[in-house]
């Protein structure tokens, strides 16, 4: 009897540390703020039964707060979730161009005249975002070789980022071959062809490719200023593979853009379309993170 009685209370110890167990991997792993729509429930996907237990709801500020429950009796933390209006957005597949002018210049790369490199030298790297020289903020790459120009080999103070901070250097230009050069290579803009994943009809919104336009040369997301989107015509293509995402070769078709690009982020490109995309999908509802 005695030995059933231990069995039964290793079991019972093994039981409660796989819950408290489970709980707190809850508790790390899910986030502290949802999204919910207007008259929905608030409800969870996990592989164990997690639900959301109402403790106040204020829907003046459009939030409530809950507590998330294993199983529904073991607590596992308070979570607060925004209530909006679910999206309804139109999924579409279409290819579309994307050109993209940068905020500032991009560097891509450092050149030797005569064994001089004056952005080099001043600590300048491949990669950073030339916002400004001798005060003047700069837009274009031709804009950067005047500039450069008018300071007749005198020093002038660079403003860049890197990494997201703003820094400045003091740049000596070299005299080469009887102009003044800083010894790097800057781009201004980028054009390619992605895919868009969603519009939305009663804002006009869209999301697409899902992943950043990035510089060729430098592999980093561009630094967007202003963008456009427009039609393509797709004259080749490389499917996907398991390690590859394939891609699209083509050219932008006509002088009309079709939208503007607001956003160039780690989950794509966002912006408004003046006009709906060619797609006969039916509107669906946007799904939570959860």
């Amino acid at each position: 009897m005695c030995v059933f009685f231990r069995k039964c209370a290793v079991t019972f110890l093994f039981a409660a540390l796989a819950l408290l167990v489970t709980a707190a991997f809850y508790a790390y792993a899910l986030p502290d703020r949802f999204n919910v729509g207007q008259g929905g429930e608030f409800t969870l996907s996990t592989l164990f039964s997690v639900s959301a237990k109402p403790s106040s709801c204020d829907l003046s500020d459009g939030q409530s707060k809950s507590t998330l429950m294993l199983f529904g009796s073991v607590p596992i933390k308070d979570v607060e979730a925004d209530i909006t209006k679910r999206p309804m957005l139109v999924p579409c597949g279409e290819p579309f161009g994307v050109k993209l002018i940068t905020n500032g210049v991009l560097v891509v790369s450092l050149q030797e005249n005569s064994g001089k490199c004056a952005a080099k030298d001043c600590g300048i790297q491949k990669g950073d975002i030339i916002m400004s020289i001798g005060g003047t903020s700069v837009s274009s790459n031709e804009q950067v070789g005047e500039l450069i120009a008018q300071t007749h080999g005198k020093p002038c103070i660079v403003t860049y980022r890197r990494d997201g901070k703003q820094l400045s250097t003091t740049l000596t230009p070299d005299l080469i071959g009887g102009e003044y050069k800083a010894g790097m290579w800057v781009r201004d803009s980028s054009a390619g062809i992605g895919t868009m994943t969603f519009y939305e009809k009663s804002t006009g919104h869209f999301g697409g490719l899902g992943h950043p336009v990035c510089d060729a040369d430098v592999k980093t997301p561009l630094p967007l200023s202003k963008g456009r989107t427009g039609n393509v015509r797709i004259i080749d293509f490389t499917k996907s593979r398991k390690g590859s995402p394939g891609w699209l070769s083509g050219e932008l078709t006509g002088s009309a853009d079709t939208g503007t690009v607001l956003i160039n982020s780690s989950c794509g490109v966002f912006g408004e379309l003046w006009s709906p995309p060619a797609t006969n999908h039916a509107e669906i509802p946007l799904g939570f993170r959860q």
